[in-house]
Protein backbone atom coordinates (compact mmCIF):
# COMPACT_ATOMS: atom_id res chain seq x y z
CA UNK A 1 0.00 0.00 0.00
CA UNK A 2 2.94 2.40 0.41
CA UNK A 3 4.19 1.83 -3.12
CA UNK A 4 4.07 4.93 -5.08
CA UNK A 5 2.52 3.68 -7.84
CA UNK A 6 -0.31 4.75 -6.26
CA UNK A 7 0.39 8.56 -6.33
CA UNK A 8 -0.29 8.29 -10.23
CA UNK A 9 -2.29 5.12 -10.73
CA UNK A 10 -5.60 5.13 -8.51
CA UNK A 11 -8.97 4.65 -9.85
CA UNK A 12 -10.74 6.00 -11.20
CA UNK A 13 -8.15 7.57 -13.05
CA UNK A 14 -10.76 9.76 -15.87
CA UNK A 15 -14.35 10.40 -16.32
CA UNK A 16 -16.75 7.25 -16.67
CA UNK A 17 -13.69 5.55 -15.62
CA UNK A 18 -14.80 1.58 -14.07
CA UNK A 19 -11.75 0.55 -12.49
CA UNK A 20 -11.40 -0.73 -8.96
CA UNK A 21 -8.91 -1.14 -5.99
CA UNK A 22 -8.63 -4.24 -4.37
CA UNK A 23 -6.15 -4.80 -1.43
CA UNK A 24 -4.92 -8.71 -2.05
CA UNK A 25 -3.03 -10.79 0.20
CA UNK A 26 0.60 -12.13 -0.39
CA UNK A 27 -0.89 -15.50 -0.81
CA UNK A 28 -3.62 -14.67 -3.46
CA UNK A 29 -0.96 -12.27 -5.21
CA UNK A 30 1.08 -15.48 -5.49
CA UNK A 31 -1.89 -17.01 -7.15
CA UNK A 32 -2.50 -14.50 -9.05
CA UNK A 33 1.68 -14.28 -10.74
CA UNK A 34 3.12 -13.12 -7.94
CA UNK A 35 4.18 -8.73 -7.77
CA UNK A 36 4.63 -7.17 -11.18
CA UNK A 37 8.77 -6.55 -10.84
CA UNK A 38 9.05 -3.39 -12.93
CA UNK A 39 6.18 -1.16 -13.26
CA UNK A 40 5.75 0.19 -16.78
CA UNK A 41 6.05 4.18 -16.89
CA UNK A 42 3.98 5.02 -19.55
CA UNK A 43 0.61 6.04 -19.39
CA UNK A 44 -0.94 7.73 -16.66
CA UNK A 45 -4.64 8.95 -15.44
CA UNK A 46 -6.57 12.38 -17.47
CA UNK A 47 -5.78 15.34 -15.93
CA UNK A 48 -7.05 15.56 -12.49
CA UNK A 49 -7.71 12.00 -11.73
CA UNK A 50 -5.94 8.96 -10.14
CA UNK A 51 -5.30 10.60 -6.79
CA UNK A 52 -4.16 8.59 -3.90
CA UNK A 53 -6.98 6.79 -1.94
CA UNK A 54 -5.60 7.83 1.32
CA UNK A 55 -5.32 11.22 0.28
CA UNK A 56 -8.96 11.65 -1.16
CA UNK A 57 -9.42 15.07 0.03
CA UNK A 58 -6.50 16.73 -2.02
CA UNK A 59 -8.64 16.24 -5.43
CA UNK A 60 -11.56 17.72 -3.44
CA UNK A 61 -9.67 21.06 -1.61
CA UNK A 62 -8.46 21.40 -5.89
CA UNK A 63 -12.03 21.38 -6.95
CA UNK A 64 -13.59 23.38 -4.05
CA UNK A 65 -10.94 25.88 -4.52
CA UNK A 66 -11.37 26.07 -8.27
CA UNK A 67 -15.40 27.09 -7.98
CA UNK A 68 -14.62 29.53 -5.06
CA UNK A 69 -12.08 31.12 -7.70
CA UNK A 70 -14.62 30.83 -10.46
CA UNK A 71 -16.71 32.72 -8.07
CA UNK A 72 -14.62 35.25 -7.40
CA UNK A 73 -13.44 35.51 -10.88
CA UNK A 74 -17.58 36.39 -11.81
CA UNK A 75 -18.10 38.22 -8.74
CA UNK A 76 -15.42 40.91 -9.98
CA UNK A 77 -16.68 40.76 -13.53
CA UNK A 78 -20.47 41.24 -12.42
CA UNK A 79 -18.98 45.10 -11.03
CA UNK A 80 -19.64 46.05 -14.33
CA UNK A 81 -23.49 44.26 -14.73
CA UNK A 82 -25.78 42.16 -13.61
CA UNK A 83 -24.47 38.31 -13.94
CA UNK A 84 -25.75 35.30 -12.74
CA UNK A 85 -23.78 33.31 -10.56
CA UNK A 86 -23.67 29.76 -9.92
CA UNK A 87 -25.71 28.38 -7.06
CA UNK A 88 -22.46 27.74 -5.38
CA UNK A 89 -21.24 31.03 -5.20
CA UNK A 90 -24.67 32.40 -3.30
CA UNK A 91 -24.99 32.43 0.88
CA UNK A 92 -27.14 28.93 1.78
CA UNK A 93 -27.06 25.52 1.95
CA UNK A 94 -24.75 25.21 -1.05
CA UNK A 95 -22.27 27.45 -0.06
CA UNK A 96 -22.22 25.72 3.70
CA UNK A 97 -21.85 22.61 2.43
CA UNK A 98 -18.68 24.44 0.51
CA UNK A 99 -17.87 24.94 3.97
CA UNK A 100 -18.49 21.93 5.59
CA UNK A 101 -16.04 20.27 2.65
CA UNK A 102 -13.29 23.13 3.80
CA UNK A 103 -13.36 22.01 7.29
CA UNK A 104 -12.77 18.45 6.81
CA UNK A 105 -10.27 18.72 4.49
CA UNK A 106 -8.14 20.92 6.97
CA UNK A 107 -8.93 18.16 8.96
CA UNK A 108 -7.90 15.68 6.47
CA UNK A 109 -10.73 13.80 7.52
CA UNK A 110 -10.87 13.77 10.77
CA UNK A 111 -13.39 14.36 13.41
CA UNK A 112 -12.57 17.18 15.91
CA UNK A 113 -12.48 15.75 19.84
CA UNK A 114 -15.18 16.37 21.60
CA UNK A 115 -15.33 19.68 23.91
CA UNK A 116 -15.49 18.40 27.27
CA UNK A 117 -17.54 20.24 29.48
CA UNK A 118 -18.71 19.88 32.81
CA UNK A 119 -21.31 21.84 34.54
CA UNK A 120 -24.04 20.55 37.12
CA UNK A 121 -27.46 19.46 37.15
CA UNK A 122 -30.10 20.97 38.17
CA UNK A 123 -32.94 19.54 40.55
CA UNK A 124 -35.99 19.33 38.74
CA UNK A 125 -38.11 22.67 38.42
CA UNK A 126 -41.07 22.62 40.98
CA UNK A 127 -44.07 24.52 39.36
CA UNK A 128 -44.36 28.30 40.37
CA UNK A 129 -40.03 28.07 39.83
CA UNK A 130 -39.53 28.59 36.35
CA UNK A 131 -38.68 32.32 36.51
CA UNK A 132 -36.04 31.61 38.67
CA UNK A 133 -34.57 29.21 37.00
CA UNK A 134 -34.96 31.36 33.66
CA UNK A 135 -33.29 33.84 35.65
CA UNK A 136 -30.19 31.29 36.19
CA UNK A 137 -30.08 30.24 32.46
CA UNK A 138 -29.63 34.31 31.14
CA UNK A 139 -26.98 35.11 33.86
CA UNK A 140 -24.76 33.16 31.04
CA UNK A 141 -26.34 35.95 28.47
CA UNK A 142 -25.67 38.94 31.08
CA UNK A 143 -28.75 38.58 32.90
CA UNK A 144 -31.09 40.47 31.00
CA UNK A 145 -34.82 38.81 29.66
CA UNK A 146 -33.52 38.92 26.15
CA UNK A 147 -30.17 38.79 24.55
CA UNK A 148 -28.73 39.39 20.72
CA UNK A 149 -26.25 36.61 20.28
CA UNK A 150 -23.86 36.23 16.95
CA UNK A 151 -22.49 32.70 16.02
CA UNK A 152 -19.65 31.86 14.64
CA UNK A 153 -21.54 31.68 11.11
CA UNK A 154 -22.12 35.31 11.24
CA UNK A 155 -26.24 34.50 12.07
CA UNK A 156 -27.79 36.11 15.02
CA UNK A 157 -29.99 34.92 17.02
CA UNK A 158 -32.12 35.90 19.34
CA UNK A 159 -32.32 34.07 23.39
CA UNK A 160 -35.05 34.86 25.65
CA UNK A 161 -37.91 33.25 27.56
CA UNK A 162 -40.16 32.07 24.16
CA UNK A 163 -37.81 29.22 24.14
CA UNK A 164 -39.20 27.71 27.20
CA UNK A 165 -42.89 28.92 26.67
CA UNK A 166 -45.76 27.06 24.47
CA UNK A 167 -47.68 29.14 22.09
CA UNK A 168 -50.32 30.52 24.87
CA UNK A 169 -47.68 31.41 27.22
CA UNK A 170 -47.10 28.81 29.70
CA UNK A 171 -43.66 27.73 30.93
CA UNK A 172 -42.31 24.48 29.49
CA UNK A 173 -38.93 24.78 30.88
CA UNK A 174 -39.47 21.74 32.86
CA UNK A 175 -40.53 19.25 29.35
CA UNK A 176 -38.95 15.75 29.40
CA UNK A 177 -36.74 16.58 31.89
CA UNK A 178 -35.03 19.48 29.76
CA UNK A 179 -34.66 21.55 33.19
CA UNK A 180 -31.93 19.03 34.00
CA UNK A 181 -29.13 20.36 31.48
CA UNK A 182 -30.52 23.93 31.30
CA UNK A 183 -27.24 25.39 32.55
CA UNK A 184 -25.41 23.81 29.57
CA UNK A 185 -27.32 25.39 26.61
CA UNK A 186 -25.77 28.71 26.84
CA UNK A 187 -22.61 27.28 26.54
CA UNK A 188 -24.22 25.01 23.11
CA UNK A 189 -25.81 28.51 22.23
CA UNK A 190 -22.77 30.55 22.40
CA UNK A 191 -20.26 27.77 21.32
CA UNK A 192 -22.66 25.25 19.17
CA UNK A 193 -19.95 22.33 17.56
CA UNK A 194 -22.79 22.55 14.74
CA UNK A 195 -25.27 25.21 13.13
CA UNK A 196 -27.47 23.94 11.04
CA UNK A 197 -29.50 26.42 8.30
CA UNK A 198 -33.31 25.16 8.12
CA UNK A 199 -35.99 26.87 5.96
CA UNK A 200 -39.14 27.33 7.69
CA UNK A 201 -42.40 27.92 5.80
CA UNK A 202 -45.13 29.96 8.82
CA UNK A 203 -47.96 29.04 7.18
CA UNK A 204 -51.33 28.95 9.73
CA UNK A 205 -50.80 25.22 10.62
CA UNK A 206 -47.12 26.08 11.80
Amino acid sequence: VNDPIWKRWSPPCGHRCRCTLRQVSAAEARRRGGVTPNLPAEGGPDEGWGNDPRDAWLGLERALRERLDRCRARAGFAKGGPVALPRWCEDGPIRDQVRMLQAWIARKGEMPEPRPLTLPVLPRVQQGGEGEAFALFMEAFGGENAARLVLPSGDVVVVSDELFRFPNGRWKLGKRERDKWLLYLPEVIKSPDEIWRLDLAFTEEL
